[in-house]
Protein backbone atom coordinates (compact mmCIF):
# COMPACT_ATOMS: atom_id res chain seq x y z
CA UNK A 1 0.00 0.00 0.00
CA UNK A 2 1.45 3.51 -1.03
CA UNK A 3 2.40 5.90 1.49
CA UNK A 4 -0.54 8.35 2.42
CA UNK A 5 -0.16 12.14 3.06
CA UNK A 6 -2.52 14.45 4.50
CA UNK A 7 -2.51 18.18 5.63
CA UNK A 8 -0.90 18.88 8.88
CA UNK A 9 -3.95 21.02 10.96
CA UNK A 10 -3.04 24.74 11.04
CA UNK A 11 -0.36 24.82 8.37
CA UNK A 12 -2.60 23.23 5.59
CA UNK A 13 -0.89 24.90 2.37
CA UNK A 14 2.91 24.14 4.09
CA UNK A 15 3.23 20.91 5.34
CA UNK A 16 2.06 17.73 5.21
CA UNK A 17 2.27 14.11 7.36
CA UNK A 18 2.21 10.56 6.07
CA UNK A 19 0.90 7.53 7.66
CA UNK A 20 4.82 6.20 7.82
CA UNK A 21 5.67 9.15 9.92
CA UNK A 22 7.27 11.27 7.30
CA UNK A 23 6.31 15.49 7.26
CA UNK A 24 7.26 17.30 4.56
CA UNK A 25 7.27 20.72 3.10
CA UNK A 26 4.44 21.04 0.16
CA UNK A 27 5.76 23.71 -1.50
CA UNK A 28 9.38 21.85 -2.08
CA UNK A 29 8.45 18.26 -1.32
CA UNK A 30 11.55 18.25 0.90
CA UNK A 31 11.01 15.60 3.77
CA UNK A 32 11.77 17.34 7.02
CA UNK A 33 15.19 15.84 9.57
CA UNK A 34 13.52 14.98 12.44
CA UNK A 35 15.29 15.79 16.35
CA UNK A 36 15.33 13.79 18.92
CA UNK A 37 14.41 14.57 22.21
CA UNK A 38 15.68 13.87 25.46
CA UNK A 39 12.63 11.38 26.06
CA UNK A 40 13.59 9.35 22.83
CA UNK A 41 10.77 11.22 20.63
CA UNK A 42 11.42 13.31 17.74
CA UNK A 43 9.92 16.42 16.55
CA UNK A 44 10.32 18.55 13.81
CA UNK A 45 10.24 22.45 13.25
CA UNK A 46 7.33 24.09 11.55
CA UNK A 47 7.52 27.14 9.89
CA UNK A 48 4.55 29.65 9.37
CA UNK A 49 4.95 33.52 8.80
CA UNK A 50 8.19 33.74 10.09
CA UNK A 51 7.62 32.17 13.72
CA UNK A 52 8.81 28.68 14.19
CA UNK A 53 7.24 25.95 16.32
CA UNK A 54 8.55 22.77 17.41
CA UNK A 55 5.83 19.94 17.21
CA UNK A 56 6.23 16.16 17.91
CA UNK A 57 6.10 13.91 14.94
CA UNK A 58 3.51 11.19 16.79
CA UNK A 59 0.88 13.99 17.26
CA UNK A 60 1.05 14.93 13.72
CA UNK A 61 0.21 11.42 12.89
CA UNK A 62 -1.94 10.54 15.36
CA UNK A 63 -4.36 14.11 14.67
CA UNK A 64 -4.35 13.58 11.16
CA UNK A 65 -4.68 9.63 10.84
CA UNK A 66 -5.74 8.33 14.30
CA UNK A 67 -8.65 10.87 14.83
CA UNK A 68 -9.05 13.44 17.10
CA UNK A 69 -7.75 13.18 20.46
CA UNK A 70 -10.22 12.50 23.43
CA UNK A 71 -10.16 14.55 26.27
CA UNK A 72 -7.93 13.36 29.05
CA UNK A 73 -6.38 11.15 26.65
CA UNK A 74 -2.53 11.04 25.33
CA UNK A 75 -0.96 9.41 22.65
CA UNK A 76 1.07 6.34 23.26
CA UNK A 77 3.11 4.10 21.36
CA UNK A 78 1.60 0.42 21.27
CA UNK A 79 5.41 -1.43 20.62
CA UNK A 80 6.87 1.65 23.46
CA UNK A 81 9.54 2.49 20.28
CA UNK A 82 9.33 6.40 20.26
CA UNK A 83 11.10 6.42 16.99
CA UNK A 84 8.50 4.50 15.36
CA UNK A 85 5.61 6.84 14.44
CA UNK A 86 3.92 4.73 12.25
CA UNK A 87 -0.47 5.55 12.29
CA UNK A 88 -0.62 1.76 13.21
CA UNK A 89 1.47 2.13 16.09
CA UNK A 90 0.00 4.63 17.53
CA UNK A 91 -3.13 4.80 20.09
CA UNK A 92 -4.95 7.31 22.69
CA UNK A 93 -4.50 5.94 26.22
CA UNK A 94 -5.45 7.69 29.15
CA UNK A 95 -2.59 9.29 31.13
CA UNK A 96 -2.97 6.63 34.33
CA UNK A 97 -1.99 3.94 31.57
CA UNK A 98 0.64 6.13 30.46
CA UNK A 99 2.31 5.81 33.75
CA UNK A 100 1.37 1.98 34.19
CA UNK A 101 3.62 1.90 31.11
CA UNK A 102 6.10 4.18 32.47
CA UNK A 103 6.11 2.89 35.48
CA UNK A 104 6.61 -1.13 33.87
CA UNK A 105 9.69 0.27 31.41
CA UNK A 106 11.46 2.07 34.34
CA UNK A 107 10.98 -1.74 35.90
CA UNK A 108 13.97 -2.78 33.56
CA UNK A 109 11.41 -4.99 31.73
CA UNK A 110 13.37 -6.79 28.65
CA UNK A 111 10.83 -7.22 25.66
CA UNK A 112 11.88 -9.79 22.39
CA UNK A 113 11.07 -8.39 19.29
CA UNK A 114 11.80 -9.93 15.49
CA UNK A 115 12.52 -8.36 12.59
CA UNK A 116 10.70 -9.20 10.07
CA UNK A 117 9.46 -8.64 6.57
CA UNK A 118 5.84 -6.75 6.13
CA UNK A 119 3.89 -4.65 3.30
CA UNK A 120 5.07 -1.74 4.95
CA UNK A 121 9.03 -2.86 5.01
CA UNK A 122 11.28 -4.50 7.58
CA UNK A 123 9.78 -4.00 10.72
CA UNK A 124 10.66 -5.05 14.46
CA UNK A 125 7.17 -6.72 15.44
CA UNK A 126 6.30 -8.03 19.49
CA UNK A 127 6.43 -12.00 19.42
CA UNK A 128 3.50 -14.13 20.59
CA UNK A 129 3.98 -15.94 23.74
CA UNK A 130 2.49 -19.26 24.82
CA UNK A 131 0.45 -20.03 27.17
CA UNK A 132 3.28 -20.79 29.57
CA UNK A 133 4.87 -17.66 28.37
CA UNK A 134 7.12 -19.23 26.43
CA UNK A 135 8.10 -17.78 22.99
CA UNK A 136 6.17 -18.90 20.24
CA UNK A 137 9.19 -19.94 17.67
CA UNK A 138 8.61 -17.87 13.98
CA UNK A 139 5.36 -16.22 15.18
CA UNK A 140 5.06 -11.84 15.79
CA UNK A 141 1.92 -9.66 16.32
CA UNK A 142 0.62 -7.95 13.62
CA UNK A 143 -1.99 -5.29 14.40
CA UNK A 144 -2.91 -7.24 17.44
CA UNK A 145 -3.13 -10.72 15.21
CA UNK A 146 -0.35 -13.27 14.98
CA UNK A 147 1.74 -13.96 11.68
CA UNK A 148 4.65 -16.78 10.80
CA UNK A 149 7.61 -15.51 9.79
CA UNK A 150 10.40 -17.71 10.00
CA UNK A 151 12.44 -14.96 8.15
CA UNK A 152 14.69 -12.55 10.62
CA UNK A 153 16.80 -12.56 13.97
CA UNK A 154 14.91 -11.88 17.10
CA UNK A 155 15.91 -8.72 19.36
CA UNK A 156 15.93 -7.61 23.48
CA UNK A 157 14.61 -4.22 23.98
CA UNK A 158 15.41 -2.20 27.00
CA UNK A 159 15.27 1.45 28.26
CA UNK A 160 18.56 2.84 29.70
CA UNK A 161 16.89 6.38 31.09
CA UNK A 162 15.28 7.86 28.19
CA UNK A 163 17.21 5.80 25.61
CA UNK A 164 16.11 2.55 23.97
CA UNK A 165 19.04 -0.07 23.88
CA UNK A 166 18.35 -3.16 21.41
CA UNK A 167 20.49 -5.66 20.71
CA UNK A 168 20.23 -8.76 18.33
CA UNK A 169 20.60 -11.77 19.88
CA UNK A 170 19.34 -14.92 18.21
CA UNK A 171 17.85 -16.63 15.36
CA UNK A 172 16.32 -19.25 17.99
CA UNK A 173 12.97 -18.42 20.06
CA UNK A 174 14.17 -20.64 23.01
CA UNK A 175 17.63 -19.29 23.52
CA UNK A 176 16.07 -15.78 22.49
CA UNK A 177 13.62 -16.03 25.52
CA UNK A 178 16.67 -17.26 27.73
CA UNK A 179 18.64 -14.41 26.90
CA UNK A 180 15.76 -12.31 28.07
CA UNK A 181 15.57 -13.62 31.26
CA UNK A 182 19.02 -12.94 31.77
CA UNK A 183 19.15 -9.67 30.60
CA UNK A 184 16.07 -8.74 32.81
CA UNK A 185 18.03 -10.15 35.87
CA UNK A 186 21.04 -8.61 35.81
CA UNK A 187 19.13 -5.06 34.73
CA UNK A 188 17.35 -5.23 37.92
CA UNK A 189 20.88 -6.69 39.88
CA UNK A 190 22.68 -3.18 38.58
CA UNK A 191 19.90 -1.17 39.77
CA UNK A 192 20.12 -2.92 43.19
CA UNK A 193 23.77 -2.11 43.72
CA UNK A 194 24.50 -5.87 42.90
CA UNK A 195 27.61 -6.83 41.06
CA UNK A 196 26.87 -9.30 37.97
CA UNK A 197 29.20 -11.47 36.70
CA UNK A 198 29.03 -11.35 32.63
CA UNK A 199 27.40 -14.85 31.04
CA UNK A 200 29.25 -17.31 29.47
CA UNK A 201 32.88 -15.99 31.31
CA UNK A 202 32.90 -12.88 29.03
CA UNK A 203 34.59 -11.01 31.15
CA UNK A 204 36.19 -7.63 30.00
CA UNK A 205 34.13 -8.28 26.73
CA UNK A 206 32.06 -5.19 25.93
CA UNK A 207 28.64 -6.04 24.64
CA UNK A 208 28.10 -3.89 20.85
CA UNK A 209 25.25 -2.18 22.12
CA UNK A 210 26.93 -0.72 25.05
CA UNK A 211 29.50 0.38 23.32
CA UNK A 212 27.74 2.28 20.61
CA UNK A 213 25.86 4.10 23.14
CA UNK A 214 28.98 4.84 25.63
CA UNK A 215 30.49 6.00 21.70
CA UNK A 216 27.49 8.35 21.02
CA UNK A 217 27.11 9.71 24.25
CA UNK A 218 30.98 11.03 23.35
CA UNK A 219 29.87 11.84 20.55
CA UNK A 220 27.25 14.39 21.60
CA UNK A 221 29.46 15.98 23.92
CA UNK A 222 32.47 17.02 21.96
CA UNK A 223 31.16 16.93 18.02
CA UNK A 224 28.24 19.02 16.10
CA UNK A 225 24.47 18.02 15.67
CA UNK A 226 24.82 16.93 11.91
CA UNK A 227 27.97 14.76 13.15
CA UNK A 228 26.65 12.98 16.10
CA UNK A 229 23.47 12.30 13.81
CA UNK A 230 25.53 10.97 11.15
CA UNK A 231 27.37 8.36 13.34
CA UNK A 232 24.06 7.60 15.02
CA UNK A 233 21.95 6.66 11.97
CA UNK A 234 25.73 4.75 10.81
CA UNK A 235 25.74 3.07 13.88
CA UNK A 236 22.04 2.07 14.16
CA UNK A 237 22.27 0.35 10.72
CA UNK A 238 25.72 -1.74 11.61
CA UNK A 239 23.59 -2.92 14.42
CA UNK A 240 20.74 -3.71 12.35
CA UNK A 241 22.95 -6.05 10.34
CA UNK A 242 25.52 -7.41 12.67
CA UNK A 243 24.06 -10.70 15.00
CA UNK A 244 27.28 -10.35 17.18
CA UNK A 245 26.87 -9.62 20.92
CA UNK A 246 30.62 -8.83 21.49
CA UNK A 247 32.87 -5.84 19.80
CA UNK A 248 35.72 -8.64 19.96
CA UNK A 249 33.83 -11.04 18.04
CA UNK A 250 33.64 -8.49 15.44
CA UNK A 251 35.00 -10.07 12.20
CA UNK A 252 35.72 -8.83 8.27
CA UNK A 253 32.83 -11.00 7.26
CA UNK A 254 30.71 -9.00 9.33
CA UNK A 255 31.91 -5.34 7.73
CA UNK A 256 31.54 -7.05 4.12
CA UNK A 257 27.47 -7.80 5.10
CA UNK A 258 27.48 -4.73 6.76
CA UNK A 259 28.53 -2.84 2.93
CA UNK A 260 25.84 -4.82 1.24
CA UNK A 261 23.52 -4.28 3.58
CA UNK A 262 23.65 -0.83 2.91
CA UNK A 263 23.64 -1.33 -0.42
CA UNK A 264 21.09 -3.82 -0.89
CA UNK A 265 18.71 -3.67 1.82
CA UNK A 266 18.61 -0.02 2.31
CA UNK A 267 19.54 1.08 -0.87
CA UNK A 268 21.62 3.75 -0.23
CA UNK A 269 23.64 6.05 -2.82
CA UNK A 270 27.37 4.71 -3.49
CA UNK A 271 28.83 7.34 -1.76
CA UNK A 272 25.96 7.17 1.26
CA UNK A 273 27.61 3.71 1.94
CA UNK A 274 30.95 4.92 1.83
CA UNK A 275 30.14 7.18 4.57
CA UNK A 276 28.63 5.07 6.73
CA UNK A 277 31.04 2.46 6.63
CA UNK A 278 33.49 5.18 7.33
CA UNK A 279 31.65 6.34 10.42
CA UNK A 280 31.62 3.20 12.00
CA UNK A 281 35.10 2.24 10.93
CA UNK A 282 35.84 5.27 13.11
CA UNK A 283 33.84 3.78 15.83
CA UNK A 284 35.84 0.41 16.11
CA UNK A 285 38.73 2.16 15.89
CA UNK A 286 37.61 3.99 18.95
CA UNK A 287 37.03 0.85 20.74
CA UNK A 288 40.90 -0.27 19.39
CA UNK A 289 39.86 -2.34 16.98
CA UNK A 290 42.27 -2.06 13.41
CA UNK A 291 42.98 -3.95 10.52
CA UNK A 292 39.98 -5.64 9.91
CA UNK A 293 39.29 -4.57 6.45
CA UNK A 294 41.67 -3.54 3.75
CA UNK A 295 41.67 -0.79 0.92
CA UNK A 296 39.78 -3.11 -1.27
CA UNK A 297 37.10 -4.25 0.98
CA UNK A 298 35.40 -0.43 1.69
CA UNK A 299 32.46 0.78 -0.71
CA UNK A 300 33.05 1.68 -4.31
CA UNK A 301 32.18 5.01 -5.59
CA UNK A 302 32.59 7.16 -8.90
CA UNK A 303 34.18 10.10 -7.79
CA UNK A 304 31.74 12.48 -9.56
CA UNK A 305 32.69 15.96 -11.10
CA UNK A 306 31.81 19.14 -9.20
CA UNK A 307 28.69 20.72 -10.12
CA UNK A 308 29.10 24.33 -10.89
CA UNK A 309 25.89 26.95 -11.86
CA UNK A 310 26.37 28.44 -15.06
CA UNK A 311 26.32 32.65 -15.84
CA UNK A 312 23.29 31.93 -17.71
CA UNK A 313 21.21 29.95 -15.55
CA UNK A 314 22.56 32.69 -12.84
CA UNK A 315 21.24 34.73 -14.41
CA UNK A 316 17.88 33.44 -14.87
CA UNK A 317 17.78 33.14 -11.80
CA UNK A 318 18.28 36.01 -10.48
CA UNK A 319 15.94 38.06 -13.01
CA UNK A 320 12.98 36.18 -10.95
CA UNK A 321 14.25 36.85 -7.69
CA UNK A 322 12.74 39.64 -5.41
CA UNK A 323 14.78 42.24 -3.97
CA UNK A 324 15.96 40.44 -0.96
CA UNK A 325 16.18 36.60 -2.43
CA UNK A 326 18.65 38.33 -4.54
CA UNK A 327 21.00 39.86 -1.77
CA UNK A 328 20.51 36.30 -0.48
CA UNK A 329 21.74 34.18 -3.52
CA UNK A 330 24.16 36.78 -4.21
CA UNK A 331 25.44 36.68 -1.19
CA UNK A 332 26.23 32.59 -1.10
CA UNK A 333 27.74 33.03 -4.46
CA UNK A 334 29.77 35.79 -3.51
CA UNK A 335 31.47 34.55 -0.52
CA UNK A 336 31.14 30.90 -0.70
CA UNK A 337 30.20 30.32 2.82
CA UNK A 338 28.42 27.62 4.10
CA UNK A 339 25.16 27.68 4.84
CA UNK A 340 25.01 27.40 8.82
CA UNK A 341 27.53 30.57 7.99
CA UNK A 342 25.11 32.41 6.52
CA UNK A 343 22.82 32.28 9.13
CA UNK A 344 24.49 33.25 11.33
CA UNK A 345 26.02 35.94 9.77
CA UNK A 346 25.93 39.22 11.92
CA UNK A 347 26.85 42.86 10.55
CA UNK A 348 29.57 42.79 13.44
CA UNK A 349 31.13 40.46 10.86
CA UNK A 350 31.19 42.65 8.01
CA UNK A 351 33.72 45.29 7.77
CA UNK A 352 32.11 47.43 4.45
CA UNK A 353 35.33 49.98 4.33
CA UNK A 354 37.35 47.12 3.83
CA UNK A 355 34.89 44.45 2.13
CA UNK A 356 35.28 41.84 4.06
CA UNK A 357 33.19 39.14 5.77
CA UNK A 358 34.24 37.27 8.95
CA UNK A 359 33.01 34.07 9.75
CA UNK A 360 33.42 33.30 13.63
CA UNK A 361 32.35 31.50 16.88
CA UNK A 362 28.76 32.90 17.66
CA UNK A 363 28.03 31.50 21.44
CA UNK A 364 24.97 33.22 21.57
CA UNK A 365 23.12 30.90 18.74
CA UNK A 366 25.40 28.23 19.98
CA UNK A 367 27.35 28.16 16.56
CA UNK A 368 30.83 27.78 15.49
CA UNK A 369 32.87 27.31 12.04
CA UNK A 370 33.27 24.00 10.56
CA UNK A 371 37.20 22.67 12.15
CA UNK A 372 36.62 25.44 14.53
CA UNK A 373 38.57 28.14 12.60
CA UNK A 374 37.85 31.56 12.04
CA UNK A 375 38.28 33.04 8.61
CA UNK A 376 38.12 36.27 6.73
CA UNK A 377 37.13 36.58 2.81
CA UNK A 378 36.86 39.52 0.69
CA UNK A 379 33.97 40.68 -0.56
CA UNK A 380 33.53 42.34 -4.27
CA UNK A 381 32.47 46.11 -4.38
CA UNK A 382 29.21 45.27 -5.96
CA UNK A 383 28.22 43.40 -3.09
CA UNK A 384 29.40 45.61 -0.76
CA UNK A 385 27.20 48.53 -2.36
CA UNK A 386 24.20 46.03 -1.90
CA UNK A 387 25.18 45.63 2.10
CA UNK A 388 25.34 49.10 2.41
CA UNK A 389 21.71 49.60 1.26
CA UNK A 390 20.50 46.87 3.15
CA UNK A 391 21.84 48.29 6.54
CA UNK A 392 20.96 51.53 6.30
CA UNK A 393 17.25 50.35 5.61
CA UNK A 394 17.16 47.62 8.69
CA UNK A 395 15.95 47.78 12.17
CA UNK A 396 19.12 48.34 14.22
CA UNK A 397 18.08 46.61 16.96
CA UNK A 398 19.18 43.31 15.25
CA UNK A 399 22.18 42.45 14.43
CA UNK A 400 21.97 39.43 11.94
CA UNK A 401 22.41 40.22 8.16
CA UNK A 402 19.72 37.61 6.85
CA UNK A 403 17.27 37.46 10.14
CA UNK A 404 13.63 36.38 10.72
CA UNK A 405 10.55 38.51 11.38
CA UNK A 406 11.53 37.77 14.70
CA UNK A 407 15.18 38.04 15.07
CA UNK A 408 16.53 34.56 14.72
CA UNK A 409 18.85 32.90 11.71
CA UNK A 410 16.80 32.26 8.36
CA UNK A 411 16.05 28.41 8.06
CA UNK A 412 14.43 28.61 4.99
CA UNK A 413 16.87 29.67 2.54
CA UNK A 414 16.90 26.47 0.32
CA UNK A 415 12.97 26.23 0.12
CA UNK A 416 13.29 29.99 -1.53
CA UNK A 417 15.68 28.96 -4.06
CA UNK A 418 13.93 25.98 -5.21
CA UNK A 419 10.67 28.19 -5.24
CA UNK A 420 12.36 30.79 -7.26
CA UNK A 421 14.25 27.93 -9.40
CA UNK A 422 10.36 27.32 -9.99
CA UNK A 423 9.36 30.79 -10.69
CA UNK A 424 11.88 31.25 -13.60
CA UNK A 425 11.03 27.99 -15.36
CA UNK A 426 14.39 26.23 -14.78
CA UNK A 427 14.95 22.44 -13.58
CA UNK A 428 14.55 23.11 -9.37
CA UNK A 429 16.14 19.72 -8.86
CA UNK A 430 19.36 21.52 -10.39
CA UNK A 431 20.06 24.15 -7.84
CA UNK A 432 20.88 23.94 -3.96
CA UNK A 433 23.11 26.37 -1.98
CA UNK A 434 25.94 23.85 -1.73
CA UNK A 435 26.07 24.37 -5.07
CA UNK A 436 26.96 28.19 -4.74
CA UNK A 437 29.72 27.48 -2.79
CA UNK A 438 31.54 25.15 -5.84
CA UNK A 439 31.26 28.00 -7.98
CA UNK A 440 32.54 30.19 -5.83
CA UNK A 441 35.64 28.00 -5.50
CA UNK A 442 35.71 27.04 -9.36
CA UNK A 443 35.63 31.16 -10.71
CA UNK A 444 37.91 32.30 -7.96
CA UNK A 445 40.45 29.27 -9.53
CA UNK A 446 39.45 30.09 -13.20
CA UNK A 447 40.19 33.61 -12.59
CA UNK A 448 43.42 32.99 -11.40
CA UNK A 449 43.74 33.08 -7.74
CA UNK A 450 45.83 30.54 -6.05
CA UNK A 451 45.06 27.00 -4.88
CA UNK A 452 46.15 27.87 -1.30
CA UNK A 453 44.18 31.50 -1.43
CA UNK A 454 41.00 29.70 -2.39
CA UNK A 455 41.54 26.65 0.28
CA UNK A 456 41.85 29.64 2.84
CA UNK A 457 38.69 31.36 1.38
CA UNK A 458 36.82 28.56 2.02
CA UNK A 459 37.66 27.02 5.02
CA UNK A 460 39.13 24.01 4.54
CA UNK A 461 41.86 22.21 6.57
CA UNK A 462 43.33 20.60 3.60
CA UNK A 463 44.22 21.21 0.33
CA UNK A 464 42.35 17.96 -1.03
CA UNK A 465 38.82 18.94 0.16
CA UNK A 466 39.61 22.18 -1.81
CA UNK A 467 40.27 20.40 -5.11
CA UNK A 468 37.32 18.48 -4.59
CA UNK A 469 34.84 21.75 -5.52
CA UNK A 470 37.14 22.90 -8.53
CA UNK A 471 35.64 21.96 -11.81
CA UNK A 472 38.17 21.92 -14.29
CA UNK A 473 37.83 25.23 -16.93
CA UNK A 474 35.78 24.36 -20.33
CA UNK A 475 36.62 28.16 -21.47
CA UNK A 476 37.00 29.43 -24.93
CA UNK A 477 40.90 30.17 -24.23
CA UNK A 478 41.55 26.78 -23.35
CA UNK A 479 39.33 24.91 -26.08
CA UNK A 480 41.48 27.94 -28.38
CA UNK A 481 45.28 26.03 -26.16
CA UNK A 482 43.60 22.78 -27.04
CA UNK A 483 43.23 23.16 -31.08
CA UNK A 484 46.51 25.28 -31.06
CA UNK A 485 48.13 21.44 -29.66
CA UNK A 486 46.47 19.22 -32.54
CA UNK A 487 46.48 22.11 -35.12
Amino acid sequence: MAEQWRDVEGYEEAYQVSDLGQVRNVQTSKILQPIEMKNGRLYVTLCSDGFQKKVTIHSLVARAFVGPRPQGYEVAHVDTDYTNNRDTNLEYVTGLETKRRLKARNGQSVNVTKRVKTDKGLRYLPVALSANGRIKPDVVLVNGREERHPEGAYYLEWREGSKRVRLSVSKDAADAGARRLRKEAELNALNNGVPVVPENGQNGHRSVAASVAEFLDETKLTKKPKTYAAYNTSLSYFTESCPKLYVEDIERSDLLKFSAFLRDEKELHPRTCWNKFSNVMSFLKAQGIRGLVGKNDWPRFVEEEPEVYEKEELDSLFAKCHVDERLWFEFFLMTGMREQEVMHCSWADINLSRGTVTVRYKPEYGFSPKNYREREIPIPAKLVTRLKSEKENRDKTCGLVFPTAGCRPKLDFLDTLKAVAERAKLNKENFWLHKFRATFATWSLWAGVDLRTVQQWLGHSDMESTMRYLKPSRSQQVREKVNEIFA
